[in-house]
């Protein structure tokens, strides 16, 4: 015990004069003592901020939990620095920091050995499979360029870690409505920033100097519709904000609404309508289909979790999703107006303007394109990936194909499409396991919407693009939600008064 004690305390110690260093690298270079290199003279914003990060690590590295907020938090407001200080990239490397800072708290704490294993079953031989073959077709377009792999095994695999993180945080006495209510309240101002936008248009919040390679702040639709990007960079960012955020909002309705305080009861009212309102305002005909379709499964969630009708529960579900969507209108009605004639043109079957058919045949030809392309092997890891815009003109030797299964297909081949479908079976199943070993308790009420969200992200959503896997965002909250599940059943076991750690599906 005394040598262990010694030993954290020289870690302590070496930690904090690795800080003291930084801080006074940092210090001259604001005073213009010292000339930082080229990759690191950052703008004086940048290096303040470098400095309040630099202190903050020794206490970031032995609370993961703290960093894990940080990060989370850091997500709503990169964009948003990136906007105004011309698309500096080094910028979007801070999370990265953050992240890193947090993998080593999670490696330090002997409390999180076992946990991976314990969280993803065997399902996770699936997802390392999966992940071998990408890194194996890496060298095809490595030979092209070596950053085209490492920016999309970056992309697709980064946060896989995060199921640890969701599993254990949910398993904890209470921890699932802290975790929830986190997800809310950094939904929350976010949402309000997107939907002001959408009232006020997109000079809200736009940089008076346009922006290197982020034309699309301005996106308008069919019929005039804007779709907006409230803090993000992106309309398909904040999209994802604004749905996860809904979905967190209904899940905490279904478990924490109940027994919660006058104030918390508000709080969740609240996270239920801005998000709601924000998947409305951000136009997007499939984020609204599926807002739609989750707050149906809302509405019969605490059924699932009694084992019997909640006919009341469900009664007060429906109102809260009908009260809210009232507010929307009445609140906006020229942007409400405008969103029901774009939907009208674009979702009904009987409209000449309808997409269905249009999306369907582009899906179904891309997904036959994407398997040509990548043969049995496929074509490389990134042959299809997002970033690659950032790294110059780079012809990587095929065509971009549309769809999720196709840039699979296309990146990995036939071998590599088996693999992802079998991996995402598993993955599902497990889920569901999870879900009906925890019913019976209150908790367990969460775990339909959030599994709703997870079949639409791997199945209806991935259909439509790759790009939907590789937003950062999404991706980030995919695996960590993933964990919530999968933690379901020791959160239950919680419940009941037995120990989480036996609960297993």
């Amino acid at each position: 015990m005394k040598a262990t004690a010694t030993r954290s305390r020289a870690r302590e110690l070496a930690a904090w004069l690795m800080v003291g260093l930084v801080c006074v690298a940092v210090a001259a270079a604001l005073t213009g003592e010292v000339q930082l290199p080229g990759p690191f003279a950052l703008r004086a914003e940048l290096l303040v901020l470098g400095l309040v990060g630099a202190a903050a690590a020794p206490f970031l590295l032995t609370r993961w939990r703290t960093t894990f907020w940080v990060f989370l938090a850091w997500f709503m407001v990169e964009d948003l620095i990136r906007k105004y200080l011309g698309n500096d990239l080094r910028i979007y490397f801070i999370k990265d920091v953050l992240y890193v800072l947090l993998m080593a708290g999670l490696v330090v704490d002997a409390t999180m050995r076992g946990v991976w294993r314990a969280a993803a079953g065997t399902a996770r031989f699936w997802l390392y499979g999966l992940i071998a073959w990408s890194v194996v077709m890496a060298v095809p377009m490595a030979v092209v360029d070596w950053r085209i792999p490492v920016v999309a095994l970056k992309l697709d695999w980064q946060y896989v870690p995060l199921v640890a993180v969701g599993f254990v945080l949910a398993r904890e006495a209470g921890g699932l409505e802290r975790l929830l209510r986190g997800v809310v309240a950094l939904s929350v101002p976010a949402s309000l920033i997107g939907i002001i936008q959408g009232s006020f248009g997109p000079a809200f919040l736009r940089p008076s100097v346009a922006t290197p390679m982020l034309e699309s702040l301005e996106l308008i639709r069919i019929g005039g519709v804007f779709q907006p990007s409230g803090p993000f960079v992106d309309p398909g960012r904040f999209a994802s904000m604004a749905l996860v955020g809904y979905v967190a909002s209904l899940a905490l309705l279904a478990v924490g609404y109940r027994r919660a305080s006058t104030g918390w009861r508000a709080f969740i009212l609240l996270g239920v309508g801005v998000t709601g309102a924000a998947v409305w305002v951000n136009a997007s005909k499939t984020n609204v289909l599926v807002a739609l379709g989750l707050s149906i499964v809302a509405v019969f969630a605490p059924s699932f979790a009694e084992r019997r009708p909640a006919t009341v529960r469900a009664i007060a579900t429906m109102g809260v999703i009908a009260i809210a969507g009232v507010v929307v209108f009445a609140l906006l009605p020229e942007i409400s107006s405008d969103r029901v004639a774009y939907l009208q043109r674009t979702l009904d079957p009987a409209a000449s303007t309808n997409e269905w058919s249009f999306r369907f045949s582009a899906w179904e030809d891309n997904l036959s394109r994407g398997i040509e392309a990548g043969g049995f092997i496929g074509a490389g890891t990134g042959a299809s990936s997002l970033g690659l815009q950032y790294l110059g003109e780079i012809d990587t030797g095929v065509d971009a194909v549309e769809g999720g299964f196709a840039a699979v297909a296309q990146q990995w081949g036939v071998v590599g499409l088996v693999l992802w479908l079998a991996w995402a079976v598993a993955w599902l199943g497990r889920q569901v396991g999870a879900l009906r070993f925890a019913r019976g308790q209150l908790v367990s009420g969460a775990g339909p919407i959030i599994l709703g969200w997870m079949i639409y992200f791997l199945g209806v959503g991935f259909v439509q693009g790759f790009q939907g896997f590789q937003n950062y965002y999404a991706n980030a909250y995919f695996w960590m939600f993933s964990g919530v599940v999968f933690a379901l059943p020791g959160a239950a076991s919680g419940e009941r008064g037995g120990d989480p750690r036996r609960a297993e599906p």
